[in-house]
């Protein structure tokens, strides 16, 4: 029922159950930190709301995607540097070996 009322919702609760949690990829506490607080999505969401609050009628699925685009293109604006971003690598590695790991299983 979820997938036809909201599709881009929906594909994330199909996915597989494994789950990478942030403490097994070895990155530094800083960036940890950052990751683990859900502040800057919620500052983001709190965007997107607010531009699109005036909204009336939404058309379907395009165009409430196209708004929350829009909304969070001007969200991107207010992003700052993320405290212990030299880490990033580390985290990318990290997760491009779980996907491997993953499709390796599937195959």
């Amino acid at each position: 029922m979820l997938h036809s009322q909201r599709p881009k919702r929906s594909s994330g609760w199909r996915r597989s159950g494994n789950t990478l949690t942030i403490h097994r990829v070895g990155i530094t506490a800083t960036l940890r930190r950052i990751l683990v607080t859900t502040n800057p999505i919620e500052c983001a969401i709190e965007i997107v709301k607010t531009k699109s609050a005036r909204v009336k009628r939404w058309n379907g699925s395009a165009m409430v995607m196209r708004w929350v685009g829009t909304g969070l293109v001007q969200a991107e604006q207010h992003v700052r540097r993320v405290k212990g971003h030299g880490a990033i690598p580390t985290l990318v590695a990290a997760l491009e070996r779980h996907t491997l790991k993953d499709s390796q299983v599937v195959a």
